[in-house]
């Protein structure tokens, strides 16, 4: 039904827009007419050239703000990425410092140990 009322509109609109350019070119036009008409139509034009520079300057100026969003988007992703895994890097050292000064303690200790128990024998022998 829709296809068919299509076809009905679009066949009537070809017919009535033939007709309007046959009864165009049937008037004759003077060389001025015609000069006015070209410059009414240059005007138009470039009015319409304008307009669409406008428009593709705000559509490129949108493009470039949401470019620049999405970088610094990156960059800051980028920066907790980089912040996390340097955060993750001073807990390790921290967890081996730890560990280190653990090992230090028990080395130590059994050092003292030893001596002590050094000192004992060699005081009863003296």
């Amino acid at each position: 039904m829709r296809f068919s009322l299509l076809l009905l509109l679009l066949f009537l609109f070809d017919k009535s827009s033939f007709a309007q350019f046959k009864s165009k070119r049937a008037i004759p036009v003077k060389k001025e007419q015609l000069k006015k008409d070209i410059h009414k139509d240059m005007k138009e034009l470039e009015a319409s050239r304008r307009a669409f520079d406008s428009s593709q300057k705000i559509y490129y100026d949108s493009l470039e703000e949401i470019m620049m969003q999405k970088d610094m988007e990156q960059k800051n992703n980028n920066l907790d990425a980089f912040m996390s895994e340097k955060k993750e890097k001073e807990t390790d050292e921290v967890k081996s410092l730890w560990v280190r000064a653990g090992l230090l303690a028990i080395v130590l200790t059994g050092i003292i140990i030893i001596r002590i128990k050094r000192k004992k024998k060699v005081q009863p022998g003296d």
